[in-house]
Protein backbone atom coordinates (compact mmCIF):
# COMPACT_ATOMS: atom_id res chain seq x y z
CA UNK A 1 0.00 0.00 0.00
CA UNK A 2 1.36 3.28 -1.16
CA UNK A 3 0.53 6.56 1.62
CA UNK A 4 -0.14 9.91 0.30
CA UNK A 5 3.87 11.27 1.01
CA UNK A 6 4.60 8.31 -1.24
CA UNK A 7 2.73 9.47 -3.71
CA UNK A 8 3.29 13.45 -3.40
CA UNK A 9 7.00 12.36 -3.95
CA UNK A 10 6.83 10.21 -6.69
CA UNK A 11 4.45 12.72 -8.47
CA UNK A 12 6.71 15.73 -8.28
CA UNK A 13 9.94 14.12 -7.64
CA UNK A 14 12.55 15.39 -10.03
CA UNK A 15 10.44 18.27 -11.84
CA UNK A 16 10.91 21.82 -11.44
CA UNK A 17 8.37 23.99 -13.27
CA UNK A 18 9.37 26.99 -15.61
CA UNK A 19 8.59 30.73 -14.68
CA UNK A 20 8.22 30.73 -18.29
CA UNK A 21 5.62 29.70 -20.46
CA UNK A 22 4.53 27.22 -17.80
CA UNK A 23 6.30 24.25 -18.57
CA UNK A 24 7.45 21.45 -15.97
CA UNK A 25 11.57 20.74 -16.63
CA UNK A 26 12.45 16.98 -15.41
CA UNK A 27 15.48 17.12 -13.73
CA UNK A 28 18.93 16.87 -15.86
CA UNK A 29 19.72 13.57 -14.61
CA UNK A 30 16.28 11.82 -15.23
CA UNK A 31 15.29 9.43 -18.20
CA UNK A 32 12.30 11.83 -18.12
CA UNK A 33 14.68 14.90 -18.83
CA UNK A 34 16.85 12.60 -21.50
CA UNK A 35 13.35 11.86 -23.65
CA UNK A 36 12.41 15.45 -23.48
CA UNK A 37 16.08 16.57 -24.49
CA UNK A 38 15.48 14.00 -27.52
CA UNK A 39 12.17 15.49 -28.47
CA UNK A 40 13.39 19.45 -27.74
CA UNK A 41 15.66 18.43 -30.80
CA UNK A 42 13.51 17.60 -33.25
CA UNK A 43 13.09 13.90 -32.67
CA UNK A 44 10.85 11.21 -32.59
CA UNK A 45 11.04 8.87 -30.28
CA UNK A 46 9.82 4.97 -29.67
CA UNK A 47 9.95 2.11 -26.88
CA UNK A 48 12.72 0.91 -28.27
CA UNK A 49 14.70 4.14 -29.21
CA UNK A 50 13.76 5.32 -25.43
CA UNK A 51 15.32 1.24 -23.64
CA UNK A 52 18.35 1.74 -26.82
CA UNK A 53 19.42 5.25 -25.81
CA UNK A 54 18.01 5.78 -22.23
CA UNK A 55 18.02 2.15 -20.60
CA UNK A 56 14.40 2.39 -19.98
CA UNK A 57 11.53 0.53 -21.08
CA UNK A 58 8.90 2.95 -19.63
CA UNK A 59 8.21 5.89 -22.54
CA UNK A 60 4.73 5.96 -22.01
CA UNK A 61 5.38 6.93 -18.68
CA UNK A 62 8.06 9.31 -19.21
CA UNK A 63 5.36 10.97 -22.16
CA UNK A 64 2.34 11.10 -19.89
CA UNK A 65 4.35 12.48 -16.90
CA UNK A 66 5.35 15.13 -19.41
CA UNK A 67 2.30 15.53 -21.12
CA UNK A 68 0.93 16.23 -17.61
CA UNK A 69 3.93 19.00 -17.23
CA UNK A 70 2.42 21.15 -19.88
CA UNK A 71 4.77 19.89 -23.02
CA UNK A 72 2.26 19.26 -26.26
CA UNK A 73 3.88 15.84 -27.50
CA UNK A 74 1.87 14.01 -29.86
CA UNK A 75 1.61 10.86 -31.08
CA UNK A 76 1.80 8.67 -34.24
CA UNK A 77 0.89 5.52 -34.58
CA UNK A 78 1.96 3.39 -37.24
CA UNK A 79 2.29 -0.23 -38.44
CA UNK A 80 5.94 -2.04 -38.65
CA UNK A 81 6.60 -5.83 -39.46
CA UNK A 82 7.78 -7.86 -36.86
CA UNK A 83 10.55 -10.50 -37.15
CA UNK A 84 8.02 -13.28 -36.89
CA UNK A 85 5.81 -11.83 -39.57
CA UNK A 86 3.44 -10.32 -37.78
CA UNK A 87 2.62 -6.47 -38.11
CA UNK A 88 2.70 -4.66 -34.46
CA UNK A 89 1.50 -0.86 -34.04
CA UNK A 90 4.10 1.55 -32.55
CA UNK A 91 4.09 4.89 -31.07
CA UNK A 92 6.38 7.52 -32.54
CA UNK A 93 6.51 10.40 -30.10
CA UNK A 94 7.28 13.75 -31.10
CA UNK A 95 7.21 17.80 -30.30
CA UNK A 96 6.40 20.32 -32.70
CA UNK A 97 8.65 23.48 -31.47
CA UNK A 98 6.30 25.50 -33.34
CA UNK A 99 3.62 24.50 -30.41
CA UNK A 100 6.14 25.16 -27.46
CA UNK A 101 5.97 29.13 -26.31
CA UNK A 102 9.80 29.09 -25.03
CA UNK A 103 13.17 31.20 -26.28
CA UNK A 104 15.26 28.76 -27.98
CA UNK A 105 17.62 29.71 -26.00
CA UNK A 106 16.07 28.54 -22.70
CA UNK A 107 15.62 25.16 -24.86
CA UNK A 108 19.29 24.85 -26.39
CA UNK A 109 20.23 25.22 -22.48
CA UNK A 110 18.38 22.93 -20.95
CA UNK A 111 19.02 20.40 -23.86
CA UNK A 112 22.63 21.00 -23.14
CA UNK A 113 22.35 20.82 -19.28
CA UNK A 114 20.63 17.22 -19.69
CA UNK A 115 23.58 16.16 -22.28
CA UNK A 116 26.20 16.86 -19.77
CA UNK A 117 24.90 15.72 -16.78
CA UNK A 118 23.22 12.09 -18.38
CA UNK A 119 27.41 12.22 -19.89
CA UNK A 120 28.86 12.80 -16.79
CA UNK A 121 26.05 9.64 -15.53
CA UNK A 122 27.36 7.41 -18.23
CA UNK A 123 30.89 7.75 -17.29
CA UNK A 124 30.55 6.93 -13.91
CA UNK A 125 28.24 3.98 -14.20
CA UNK A 126 31.22 2.61 -16.81
CA UNK A 127 34.03 0.68 -14.80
Amino acid sequence: MINSSEVQRQSGAGISRSPVGGYDFPTERTVKAAVLADLLEGRSSTHRDCWLEHGSSRLAHHILVLRDGGWPIETNRRLVSTSDGRTADIAHYSLDLALVSLDPETIREYVERVRTVRAAIRRKAVP
